[in-house]
């Protein structure tokens, strides 16, 4: 994220809206599948996250 953003992964949680982390990791992920699609690996389409395991993500990242 610092890399990308300018910004650590703390200060990216603290000013960050959630809508900008979920299309963070949505732009992770697509450069995952196609890293693997690149050298030949079977690609898991299914290892997103459910919509269960990004609300706790959010409530945990609110409860600090």
């Amino acid at each position: 994220m610092a890399e990308k953003y300018g910004m650590l992964p703390t200060e990216v949680l603290e000013r960050a809206s959630t809508q900008d982390v979920v299309i963070h990791w949505n732009v992770e992920q697509h450069k995952d599948i196609q890293r693997q699609k690149a050298s030949g690996k079977p690609v898991d389409y299914n290892s997103q996250y459910t919509q269960e395991e990004l609300k706790d993500i959010w409530q945990k990242s609110r409860s600090k």
